[in-house]
């Protein structure tokens, strides 16, 4: 007959003894101990065990003791260290941080534009000083690209009639970028006392007949004219370079009354929520 074994292993953190080789009885009473311990205990953590002699986490008497080594910690579990914001914290870092090269995730690289590889044309223009008009906008534009560009688009905030901070611009060439780019991207303005640092990366929407087809039927175009958006005539247009070329007109009326229908309600719900 072979022999028995006595050997046993202890699980950490409830005290239970598991031993193997013994009788029956003793088998099927510490494999109750373990099924009998609370839902609690199967979920503690395997990195720390809280002795709870304080108020709430993150105030003086809560005392941290690793279980598996066990040495002493500070008065809150490692990534801990705000115990109140433990969701927030969680929602906040699912995504890159809201920094300048995080929003950035269309950046112009000039290398691939050079070789070729990089076909885009329409770029983003973002941190603009919102008291920028189109008008000076377009003379920034012009002491590089001149005759180089066929669309521009300062985005209004017709509430106060002041510019969001950002505009669209789409060039007759990739290569056309480039100065624009290294003239602006990443430098201040130096206007209105601003020291909003602009920032160019490509748009979403590429191609100017892409731009075209998305405001052709939008209720934009019924702004004032400083307002909407711009074509205009290139260095391919001779003596017109530089000038104002006229928006092709609406091909479908009904999303026309569509976009009018929902600026209604918006400006409806304005109305109510401001009496």
């Amino acid at each position: 007959m072979s022999q028995v074994r006595n050997d046993s292993v202890l699980f950490p953190g409830n005290g239970v003894k598991l031993h193997f080789g013994n009788p029956v009885a003793s088998v099927v009473k510490s494999a109750t101990s373990v099924i009998n311990t609370t839902n609690a205990d199967l979920r503690k953590p395997a990195v720390a065990s809280l002795k709870h002699t304080g108020p709430i986490f993150g105030q003086p008497g809560l005392n941290f003791t690793n279980p598996w080594t066990g040495s002493s910690g500070p008065v809150n579990p490692p990534g801990l260290a705000n115990p109140h914001r433990l969701y927030h914290s969680a929602m906040e870092h699912t995504g890159p941080k809201n920094t300048r090269s995080a929003r950035n995730s269309n950046p112009v690289d000039t290398q691939k534009i050079i070789a070729g590889l990089d076909i885009r044309t329409t770029i983003m223009l973002r941190n603009i000083p919102n008291k920028m008009t189109a008008a000076e906008l377009k003379q920034i534009i012009d002491r590089t690209s001149f005759g180089r560009y066929d669309f521009s688009y300062l985005r209004i905030d017709f509430a106060n009639q002041c510019n969001v901070g950002y505009a669209f611009i789409n060039f007759t060439k990739p290569e056309y970028i480039i100065d624009f780019l290294r003239e602006h991207n990443g430098r201040p303005w130096g206007l209105y006392n601003s020291d909003k640092i602009a920032e160019v990366s490509y748009a979403t929407r590429q191609g100017l007949a892409s731009l075209i087809d998305l405001f052709q039927n939008s209720c934009v175009m019924e702004e004032i004219p400083e307002h909407r958006p711009k074509l205009w005539y290139t260095e391919a247009d001779g003596m017109l370079c530089g000038q104002e070329k006229p928006f092709p007109p609406p091909t479908n009326l009904q999303k026309v009354c569509f976009h009018h229908l929902n600026l209604s309600k918006i400006s409806a719900n304005i109305t109510l929520a401001s009496a």
